[in-house]
């Protein structure tokens, strides 16, 4: 997915990611996928794209990554939410969780 933005919006610090500017706006990769995931007691979180204003298509692959995902974790639920805040910040949800896995007993 990309991402533009009006370059005079952004902060000094963000300016400096972008080299030779000649155009009012910026356009940036976001990484953004569903193998950056959060497993948890019971749950699966991962992301989802689609928004109500947003083409079809990123539905049906919400859809699919979710199906997968319920085939690879069969008892646990899988939790969809909407991680572009996170990736806007250049990472994903594990990597922003620092979560650690809790030792079985």
């Amino acid at each position: 997915m990309t991402k533009k933005v009006d370059y005079n919006t952004l902060s000094t610090t963000e300016k400096y990611w972008f080299d030779n500017v000649t155009d009012d706006s910026v356009e940036f990769y976001l990484a953004t996928g569903y193998l950056n995931f959060v497993i948890a007691n019971g749950v699966v979180v991962t992301s989802k794209y689609w928004k109500q204003e947003l083409p079809d298509e990123l539905r049906i692959q919400d859809e699919k990554a979710k199906r997968i995902l319920e085939k690879a974790f069969p008892n646990r639920q899988i939790v969809q939410i909407d991680c572009m805040p996170l990736h806007h910040d250049g990472a994903g949800l594990h990597c922003h969780s620092r979560n650690q896995p809790k030792q079985s007993d």
